[in-house]
């Protein structure tokens, strides 16, 4: 589940409380397989911009930089755990319809592996049912 995520100082010293106040936020980009852009596109808040904008290339970088009260990044449960819990990162928007439940699908072939028609009849299909799955949701 990714959400986005502050320290508590910046939520307080900006007034983080609904979507719409990440206009006066700096964002956090680190690569993520859901972008900033990604994530307002699929909430509806496309206009919206923010005050800055930063990139890390790593999300431990990100994470850092939002503890030290430097933005607001959008990041997964897991990698921020420690930070959620020592109370370091909080969720200021933190209802159902701020976060985005994110899942990846692998096609694994073997080493070597031949593609023929009947392969690529599937890997089309696959892609087509995944890719109408995600409209459904946005």
């Amino acid at each position: 589940r990714l959400r986005p995520l502050c320290s508590p100082a910046l939520a307080e010293q900006i007034g983080l409380r609904t979507l719409s106040d990440l206009s006066r936020a700096t964002l956090i980009h680190s690569r993520n397989a859901v972008t900033w852009r990604d994530y307002l596109h699929r909430l509806g808040m496309d206009a919206l911009r923010p005050a800055n904008e930063f990139w890390l290339d790593r999300s431990s970088m990100a994470i850092d930089a939002a503890v030290a009260g430097r933005g607001v990044i959008l990041e997964g449960e897991i990698l921020t755990e420690d930070e959620v819990r020592d109370g370091r990162l909080i969720a200021p928007l933190d209802d159902s319809s701020t976060s985005l439940e994110t899942t990846s699908y692998y096609l694994v072939r073997p080493k070597g592996f031949r593609s023929g028609v009947q392969d690529a009849a599937f890997v089309k299909w696959l892609r087509s049912t995944l890719a109408g799955n995600l409209l459904k949701r946005s």
